[in-house]
C-alpha cells in the first residue's frame, strides 16, 4: 500500500505538468475536443486508410498474388516470407502478353515486345510500360486511368480506375504465364467496386467544384432570403387559390387578368408613342389624344380608364420590374403561351398549396431534374447493352469452329455473334524428331533368356524356339525393371502365320461367238470366253478374232503351204524382241519384276478381278490378239497358278554369303575369321545374329549403315548379341543396327 506521504510527493513531482494541463485544457478547449470525440474520427481514419480515392470502381494487377506460397494474408502478417518468395529467382513468373476484353465484346491482343522483338515480363513497372505502349489498346480504352500504387514487398502494383463521375469501356484484362512457380497460367482481373465513403465523396469532386464556382451566388441568396421569402408570399395574387374542394377561388390576380395584359403589352408601342408626344421636346400630338377623347365607346384612350385598377396593379413598383420583364420580346411569346387555355388549368394546379411543397421540391432539385434526361438516356444505353449482351449468350449453342494455325503462332478465341459459335483458332504443334528403328538387344533360345536376367528395365530379348500349336513362332520379351528375371510376357515377333491359298484357274471354255456360224476363231468374230476358277467364281471375256489373211502364195513354196516365222516379214524380228523379254532377269527387267512382287502382295483382290471390269483390258487383248492372228497361229495352254505357302524359317548361317531363300532370320556363330558376300537381290532382306563377336574379325561386304554415308560398320560384342537387318534396293546393300 502507497503512503499518502508518498502520493503527495508523486503529485508534487507532477506539479509543473499539472499546472500546464490547467492552462491548456480551458474549457472552450474541452468543448472542442468532445465534440471531435463525436465525430468518430477513428471510423474516417480507417475510411481513409483504405487508399482508393480515384474512382467508383478498381481493378488491381498484383503479380505477387499469381506465385505459389504467396497470399494476402501472408503479404500482411507475413511480409518477409512473402518477400523471399517474391525475390527468389528460380520461381520468378513471366508473361508474354496480355488479353484485354472490352464492354462490346471486342478483344485485343497486347504481345510484350521489345526493340520489335517479343520479350517477357515479370514486374510491374515492365506492364505497365507494356500496356502504356500498345497503340490499339489505347486508342480503344475509353474513361479510365492506369497507374503504378506502393505497396509492401512488391513495391508496387498496377491499378486501373474509373475517370472521375464516368465508366470505363474495359471488361476485364488477362494475363498469359509461360514459366515461373504461377498459380494460374491466365490470371484474369476483373472490376472490384469500393467501399470508401470518403472516395464516394470524391466521386461528386464535379458537383462539388460546381458549387464552389456558384458560392458567391449562393450566399448573395442567402442575404436575400427575407425577400425570397416575400415573393413567396405574394404568390397568390400573381396565382389563383383554391377551396378546400379543389375549386378555384378567382382571385384578383395577375393570372387571371392575363388577357388585359396581353392587350397592354399589344398597345405598349402606342403608349411609348404617346410618352414620347407628351414629354417635353416631343411632337405634342395631344390634340388628338384630346380628339380621341371625343369619340365613342371604341376610344382606345376609354379602353385604358376602363383598366384602370389593373394598370394601377402593374404600376405597383413590386410587379413593375416582372411587368417590364413579360413586355420584353423574349418572354412575350412564352407568356402568351401561358395565357392560352391549355396550360391555365396547370398553373393554376400548380397554384394550389396541395403541389406548393412538390412545387418548391422541384425547385431544390432543379439540377438533377436537368441531368435526369441525360441519365435516363444513359440508362436506355446500359440496358441497350444489356440487352444485346443477354442475346448474345442466349444465342450461344455450344458449338464451335476450330482452325489449325501454322506451328509457333498464336491461339485465340472469340466469339462470332452471327453464328453464335466460338472460333478456336489452335496453332499446330511443332514436329517432332524422327524415332529410332527399334533394334533387339540380344537374340537367342528361350532357355538363354536367363543369362539377362540381371540386365535392366527395357532391355529386349528374343527367344527364337517358342513353341506354338506346334510350330515355332519367335517372341520378344522385355525387363520390366532391373529386379533380377523380371521379363514382360512374351509377344510374337516376325512374320505372321502363313495365309490363305490362293484362287486358281480350273478351266477357260468357249461359251459364244458373234459369228452367225456359231463356230469360234472365224474371222472377224469376236468370241467370248468363260474362267472357271478353283472356288467356283467365273468370269467372262471377248476375243476378237483378225481377218483372214489375202495372202494367196508364197514364193519358193506350193501346194498346202505352212508359213515359218521367217516368211512373214518382220515376225522374226517381233518374236526375237519378246523372247528377250520374257527371258530376261530381275537386274534388266526391274520394272516388270517390281509389277510381279505387287501382285503377289495383292493376289487376292486381283483375284477378284474379271477381265471385263478391268478399264482398257479387253482391248488391249483384242490387239494383242489380232497382232498374233496376223502373225501365226499359235495355241493356248491354260494352268492353275498358285503361291506356295511361306512359312519363316530361322535359318543357322555356316557359309558366308547372305541369301534370301535360306530364311528371314539368319544365326551366324563366328568361329574363325570371316568374310560376308551379298547374295541379295533386289526387294530381298533378311534379319542376321551374330554371337562371339569380339573373338574374331568379321569383314562385310560395302554397305550403307543406318542411312548415313559417315556411319560404320557395327562393333561387336562377347556378350551380347549383335542384330543387323539388311535390306537390298535397287543400288546398294543397306544394313541397320542400335549403335
Amino acid at each position: 500500500m502507497v503512503g499518502i506521504i508518498e502520493k503527495i510527493n508523486t503529485i508534487y513531482g507532477k506539479i509543473d505538468v499539472i499546472d500546464l494541463a490547467n492552462e491548456n485544457f480551458k474549457k472552450e478547449i474541452i468543448d472542442v475536443l468532445l465534440e471531435l470525440k463525436d465525430l468518430q474520427l477513428g471510423l474516417v481514419a480507417s475510411d481513409l486508410d483504405k487508399g482508393t480515392f480515384k474512382g467508383n470502381r478498381k481493378t488491381d494487377i498484383n503479380l505477387a498474388l499469381n506465385m505459389v506460397g504467396i497470399t494476402k494474408e501472408k503479404l500482411k502478417d507475413n511480409p518477409d516470407e512473402a518477400e523471399s518468395i517474391w525475390t527468389d529467382s528460380t520461381k520468378t513468373v513471366f508473361y508474354d502478353k496480355a488479353t484485354a476484353l472490352f464492354k462490346d465484346g471486342e478483344v485485343i491482343e497486347i504481345p510484350f515486345v521489345f526493340d520489335g522483338n517479343p520479350t517477357t515480363i515479370s514486374t510491374h513497372s515492365d506492364l505497365l510500360l507494356q500496356l502504356d505502349n500498345s497503340d490499339a489498346f489505347k486508342t480503344k480504352l475509353e474513361n479510365t486511368l492506369m497507374a503504378a500504387f506502393p505497396a509492401l514487398v512488391v513495391g508496387e502494383f498496377v491499378r486501373f480506375y474509373d475517370v472521375t463521375g464516368q465508366s470505363s469501356n474495359l471488361e476485364r484484362i488477362t494475363l498469359n504465364a509461360v514459366s515461373g512457380a504461377y498459380i494460374e497460367q491466365n490470371p484474369d482481373y476483373y472490376w472490384a467496386l469500393t467501399t470508401s465513403a470518403t472516395e464516394t465523396l470524391s466521386m461528386r469532386g464535379g458537383d462539388i467544384d460546381k458549387i464552389g464556382n456558384e458560392i458567391d451566388n449562393i450566399l448573395a441568396l442567402v442575404n436575400r432570403i427575407e425577400e425570397v421569402i416575400d415573393i413567396q408570399g405574394e404568390l397568390p395574387k400573381l396565382i389563383d387559390t383554391y377551396d378546400e374542394n379543389g375549386n378555384p377561388n378567382g382571385d384578383l390576380t395577375i393570372y387571371n387578368k392575363l388577357t388585359k395584359l396581353i392587350e397592354i403589352h399589344a398597345q405598349l408601342t402606342a403608349i411609348v408613342t404617346v410618352y414620347n408626344d407628351i414629354k417635353a421636346g416631343g411632337n405634342n400630338h395631344i390634340n388628338s389624344v384630346g380628339a380621341d377623347l371625343q369619340l365613342g365607346v371604341n376610344s382606345e384612350i376609354k379602353k385604358v380608364n376602363a383598366n384602370k385598377d389593373n394598370i394601377d396593379i402593374v404600376a405597383d413598383s413590386t410587379y413593375k420590374a416582372k411587368v417590364e420583364t413579360v413586355a420584353d420580346s423574349t418572354y412575350k411569346a412564352k407568356v402568351e403561351t401561358v395565357a392560352d387555355s391549355t396550360y391555365k388549368a396547370r398553373i393554376e394546379t400548380v397554384a394550389d398549396a396541395t403541389y406548393k411543397a412538390k412545387v418548391v421540391s422541384v425547385a431544390d432539385n432543379m439540377n438533377d431534374i436537368n441531368n435526369a434526361e441525360e441519365n435516363a438516356n444513359l440508362a436506355v444505353q446500359a440496358k441497350d447493352v444489356a440487352v444485346q449482351k443477354a442475346n448474345q449468350i442466349i444465342a450461344i449453342n455450344g458449338q464451335q469452329t476450330v482452325n489449325t494455325l501454322q506451328a509457333g503462332a498464336n491461339a485465340t478465341v472469340y466469339y462470332d455473334a452471327v453464328s453464335g459459335k466460338f472460333i478456336l483458332n489452335i496453332p499446330q504443334g511443332s514436329t517432332g524428331p524422327r524415332g529410332e528403328a527399334f533394334q533387339v538387344n540380344s537374340v537367342g533360345t528361350l532357355a538363354n533368356r536367363a543369362l539377362y536376367d540381371t540386365q535392366l528395365a527395357n532391355f529386349s530379348y528374343l527367344a527364337t524356339d517358342v513353341q506354338v500349336d506346334g510350330k515355332t513362332v519367335p517372341h520378344i520379351y522385355f525387363k520390366k525393371s532391373a529386379t533380377s528375371g523380371d521379363w514382360s510376357d512374351g509377344s510374337p515377333f516376325g512374320k505372321g502365320d502363313t495365309g490363305d491359298t490362293g484362287v486358281g484357274i480350273t478351266s477357260v471354255t468357249f461359251v459364244g461367238t458373234t459369228d452367225v456360224s456359231g463356230l469360234q476363231a472365224k474371222s472377224g468374230a469376236t468370241d467370248t470366253y468363260r474362267i472357271l476358277f478353283d472356288n467356283g467364281n467365273t468370269t467372262d471375256f471377248p476375243i476378237y478374232n483378225g481377218l483372214d489373211s489375202a495372202v494367196l502364195t508364197v514364193a519358193g513354196k506350193t501346194g498346202d503351204v505352212t508359213l515359218e516365222i521367217a516368211d512373214i516379214i518382220g515376225l522374226s524380228t517381233f518374236v526375237s524382241n519378246v523372247t528377250a523379254i520374257m527371258t530376261s532377269d530381275d537386274t534388266t527387267l526391274d520394272e516388270i519384276q517390281e509389277l510381279v512382287n505387287y501382285i503377289k502382295q495383292n493376289r487376292s483382290d486381283l483375284d477378284a478381278l474379271g477381265i471385263s471390269n478391268i478399264a482398257g483390258l479387253v482391248d488391249a487383248l483384242d490387239s494383242i490378239q489380232t497382232q498374233l492372228d496376223s502373225k501365226s497361229s499359235i495355241s493356248h495352254n491354260h494352268s492353275g497358278v498358285y503361291l506356295e505357302n511361306l512359312k519363316e524359317t530361322v535359318y543357322t548361317l555356316t557359309g558366308t554369303a547372305l541369301v534370301f531363300a535360306n530364311g528371314s532370320i539368319q544365326v551366324k556363330n563366328l568361329t574363325a575369321n570371316t568374310t560376308l558376300t551379298d547374295g541379295l537381290t533386289t526387294g530381298e532382306y533378311l534379319m542376321l545374329i551374330i554371337k562371339a563377336g569380339d573373338t574374331y574379325t568379321l569383314t562385310f561386304p560395302t554397305t550403307l549403315w543406318n542411312d548415313d554415308l559417315t556411319a560404320i560398320a557395327p562393333t561387336l560384342s562377347a556378350t551380347i548379341d549383335t542384330t543387323i537387318i539388311f535390306v537390298k534396293t535397287a543400288t546398294e546393300l543397306r544394313g541397320y543396327y542400335k549403335a
